[in-house]
């Protein structure tokens, strides 16, 4: 006796693109338009509360790997409703319903005029760093 699958049809796999897509889209335009000078990473933690939290860290490789946490997003298994805020900025969780509610707030915050600043002040530092070495 055989038995056929229980699980009816499989609903369609919609295009959308999660926090952690939208992360990454962001850490390669970065390290495009610097040329490598910056770089970040992705870093994922699963937390014990069933929340995934996605972290996009900016790194600049020739100053000793110096870093900081940009953008903090959390979210349950569902990529939306999601959380998202800056440790570097400060500030309080805001929350996303949709895609482009969290592509609004990551452009708040890596546009923010604090955030300017810190890239501004790397890329110096990295320029002088390298006409020292010269």
């Amino acid at each position: 006796m055989t038995t056929s699958h229980l699980w009816g049809e499989l609903p369609e796999v919609k295009d959308i693109r999660t926090p952690s897509m939208l992360l990454n889209v962001q850490a390669s335009a970065l390290q495009e338009m610097t040329s490598g000078a910056l770089t970040c990473t992705l870093n994922r933690v699963d937390r014990s509360d069933g929340q995934i939290e996605s972290h996009l860290r900016l790194i600049a490789p020739s100053l000793g790997n110096y870093s900081v946490v940009l953008v903090v997003i959390l979210h349950q298994v569902l990529s939306y409703p999601c959380g998202i805020f800056s440790p570097f900025l400060g500030g309080g969780l805001v929350t996303c319903q949709n895609e482009a509610g969290l592509e609004t707030s990551l452009r708040d915050i890596l546009q923010h005029e604090k955030t300017r600043q810190l890239i501004t002040n790397l890329l110096n530092q990295i320029k002088a760093e390298n006409s020292i070495a010269a």
